[in-house]
């Protein structure tokens, strides 16, 4: 997690651990800036950006996550990757942001989709081809670009932004490394037993004429067409077509498309979503319920999961095993087998017939402008295009069209959300739910020459908060760059939620300083209870000391962060010794992060709330400023560096000043052996203040930011003035993590 140097590059680069470099690109592309509407505008971009064939495809409007998706990717070796937008200046910003690094990695690609017509006027929604908002824009600028990619001959890794790479992905699914794998043509991450999440989807050595490319074309089309004209679709859900709201999910739109593929005709699961809970619309089609339809529609009867055997012992065999909660187990076994959900995928056609109970006709036959316009879009590529479903011409065509093979990640047959044996594709992508919790994203921690996992989606199992879980979980993982983070928001001392402000308006907090807890004062003997009344109480001292308050770490070894089946494990044995980790609570109680697994520390998820860092001035009256624990990692790490650069990197660097409590009595008494316990100690504001005056002055002038330490845990400062007691007051009101046992046993049930 070291925010300098070229140890982060080290160990973020893994495109040469497993297919000996041949898929890493740093500085082996030209790169591209620019538009990328007509057919030559795509093949330049994309020939400036493919190596080895290879791209990776995202969209974003947001200069934060397009840089932070950009740089994960690169500093992994993938340069060959591209982001597209409809911000005119969104690709610039972005290439100026990550400037400082393109002498390791090579310039940046970022295609950019016009947003307005030759006179100048705004498209509807940005994107040219919808005249209605359906969905979330940036999906549709992926996938449009995504299939002009196919179709042009290129594989695909297509991603939301965010999306990581873990290890070597192509080691996975290429031969001759995995010759299973490498005659899939698509892998999509799962949602649901049969349905598709398409955060993360894969496509190689599919036909341009194919049904691959066809899904990848339709299920952005028929958005088009229900946008230009949604009559008929309106007829067949008369709710939505009252509200004038249409559903379209691009994972919804590509299950629509797959599931047509393996049945081999048209048929329409979106449509349900439209439909909704109208049960006269149901009646139409011959259903009770939007079960009852899919369950008819989807073809569950062609999925197949064909196993595959593995050498005991050898490096795939290892990789199949790592995800698995009992991964000692796994490797024993006499041969690690691993199988996948698949399905053979044919080029649908209708023969003329749009049956009711398949979700009928519901477009308008007669293409419109924007339709015809999208449709010329892939005619200019110049290549040989999919059968059209609909002419009866091409139907001896599509029957001819040779079939592809599609494989579904991280679920098996038969089962709504299996995440175990048998194998179900994890160790090629799965989500932070099943692996990322355990420490199996953590590249930091994991020993030189071990088996990681091929790519991860911040997806599924996420803390409720109010700032964004997916940068928490970033961050802990060791995926965030800080150094693209401080090139963002224009300065090293603005990467902090406190220090940034938020959307919302809050002003951007100055780093006076900050106020901590010493390591080691919050021993693992804390209970919870205990823990809040000492956050209680560094609240109130950061307020009376005008510091920031750096939230504490919760000791990994602390009884209420185990499952509840370790928590009869002696206290010394609680510390994982190796990933995954399988005592802590990590499925919402706490987020470990740290340089070492000897250093392993536990952030508590109660400081996913706004409120508890950044000041609104709720009711008009101020609040705290706070800093997440692994922030104040981030700024430790960040004053060590460059207390190392003033002092020399062999001096004696100590951080920080301690703070005295009191002139006398218990909370100024020397600390007994072993430190200082369990015991809340209650201060004086005047006390206070007279004992600190030398701290508070004296704080190491070479700090950037001056750090003052707590040696003991605090539960109250009596005593605080009027002023100081109203701002704590507010904020205790509004920091979840404040009044934790005041909240409602189902609001704190996750946390």
């Amino acid at each position: 997690m070291t925010p300098h140097g070229s140890g982060y590059q080290h160990a973020h680069r893994v495109c040469d651990r497993r297919t000996g470099g041949k898929y890493c690109s740093s500085n082996k592309l030209k790169g591209y800036i620019g538009p990328i509407d007509t057919a030559a505008q795509i093949k330049e971009a994309l020939a400036a950006t493919a190596h080895e064939k290879e791209l990776v495809v995202f969209s974003e409007s947001r200069l934060g996550e397009a840089s932070q998706t950009m740089a994960r990717f690169r500093n992994a070796g993938y340069s060959h990757i591209i982001g597209v937008t409809l911000e005119t200046d969104l690709c610039h910003r972005l290439n100026h942001v990550l400037m400082p690094w393109a002498k390791v990695h090579g310039p940046i690609s970022c295609g950019m989709y016009r947003s307005r017509d030759d006179k100048g006027e705004r498209f509807p929604v940005g994107f040219e081809y919808f005249t209605r908002p359906i969905g979330y824009v940036g999906w549709w600028l992926k996938w449009f670009t995504t299939a002009r990619a196919v179709m042009l001959g290129y594989n695909v890794m297509a991603v939301d932004s965010d999306s990581l790479v873990v290890d070597d992905f192509y080691w996975r699914v290429k031969e001759p490394w995995s010759p299973d794998l490498a005659k899939y043509n698509i892998f999509t991450q799962s949602e649901a037993a049969t349905v598709i999440n398409s955060g993360f989807t894969y496509i190689q050595n599919a036909a341009s004429n194919g049904p691959v490319a066809w899904m990848l074309y339709e299920m952005t089309q028929k958005l088009v067409r229900w946008g230009e004209d949604p009559t008929e679709l309106f007829k067949l859900a008369p709710k939505a077509g009252r509200e004038g709201w249409i559903w379209g999910d691009d994972q919804e739109s590509m299950s629509d498309t797959l599931f047509s593929c393996m049945c081999g005709k048209p048929r329409f699961f979106i449509l349900g979503y439209n439909i909704g809970n109208d049960p006269e619309a149901w009646k139409k089609l011959g259903f009770n319920s939007f079960g009852e339809y899919s369950g008819h529609i989807n073809c569950a009867d062609k999925w197949t999961t064909p196993a595959f055997k593995l050498e005991p012992g050898s490096h795939m065999a290892r990789a199949v095993c790592e995800y698995i909660p009992d991964v000692d187990k796994c490797n024993a076994q006499p041969a690690a087998n691993f199988s996948v959900q698949t399905a053979v995928l044919h080029m649908p056609h209708s023969s003329g017939e749009w049956p009711i109970d398949l979700g009928g006709y519901p477009f308008n036959k007669t293409p419109g402008p924007k339709l015809l316009a999208y449709r010329q879009a892939f005619k200019d590529l110049g290549v040989p295009l999919p059968p059209d479903p609909e002419d009866p011409a091409t139907e001896a065509a599509a029957r001819a069209t040779k079939t592809e093979l599609f494989a579904l990640m991280q679920t098996s047959l038969g089962s709504p959300y299996r995440f175990n044996n048998p194998n179900p594709m994890a160790w090629v992508q799965t989500n932070w739910d099943k692996t990322g919790r355990n420490g199996l994203w953590h590249l930091h921690l994991m020993p030189d020459g071990s088996i990681h996992l091929g790519a991860g989606h911040v997806h599924a199992g996420l803390f409720p908060g109010t700032i964004n879980p997916k940068t928490q979980v970033l961050m802990a993982g060791g995926h965030w760059d800080w150094r693209v983070h401080a090139r963002v928001v224009g300065s090293p001392d603005k990467v902090y939620h406190t220090t940034s402000g938020d959307q919302q308006g809050a002003e951007a907090a100055e780093l006076r300083r900050v106020l901590a807890y010493a390591p080691g004062v919050i021993p693992a003997t804390l209970s919870k209870e205990q823990f809040v009344n000492a956050l209680q109480g560094l609240a109130q001292l950061a307020l009376a000391l005008g510091a920031t308050v750096a939230w504490p770490d919760v000791p990994c070894e602390t009884d209420w962060v185990q499952k509840p089946e370790y928590r009869s494990v002696p206290l010394a044995q609680r510390r994982p010794q190796k990933l995954p980790w399988l005592n802590l609570d990590t499925t919402f109680q706490v987020l470990p992060y740290g340089d070492s697994l000897a250093d392993l520390r536990c952030m508590w998820n109660g400081f996913s709330w706004s409120e508890c860092l950044v000041n609104r001035r709720p009711n008009g009256l101020d609040i705290g400023h706070g800093l997440l624990p692994v922030e104040f990692h981030h700024l430790l790490a960040r004053t060590r560096h460059e207390l190392a650069g003033l002092m020399g990197s062999e001096a004696d660097i100590k951080i920080g000043t301690t703070v005295k409590l009191a002139q006398s009595g218990p909370a100024a008494d020397p600390l007994p052996p072993g430190g200082a316990g369990d015991k809340l100690h209650e201060v004086a504001y005047a006390d206070l203040m007279a004992a600190s005056a030398e701290a508070l002055l004296r704080s190491h002038a070479a700090e950037h930011v001056p750090i003052l330490w707590v040696d003991r845990l605090v539960g109250a400062v009596s005593g605080l003035p009027d002023d100081v007691a109203k701002v704590y007051g507010n904020w205790k009101s509004v920091c979840r993590a404040l009044h934790y046992f005041n909240l409602q046993p189902d609001q704190r049930r996750d946390w």
